[in-house]
């Protein structure tokens, strides 16, 4: 099993990286996590959070810790 887990500045980012990543691997085992910003699952798996100082903020917290 093939496993990632994203860490991005927005929605649109996951969404091309993660086409990128299938497109690459060609494998029905890729797992791709979304970290940063988490996907909501309330509003159809859509997220306005996002930007590039909570992606630094994540890289800082002990959720990016446990993440690894």
């Amino acid at each position: 099993m093939i496993s990632f887990g994203l860490i991005t500045e927005g929605l649109t980012d996951q969404i091309v990286i993660e086409n990128i990543l299938a497109g690459y691997f060609n494998s029905p085992d890729l797992v791709i996590t979304q970290l940063q910003p988490e996907r909501d699952k309330d509003n159809d798996n859509k997220s306005t959070y996002g930007g590039w100082t909570l992606v630094f903020n994540y890289c800082k917290s002990r959720d990016f810790q446990e993440a690894l």
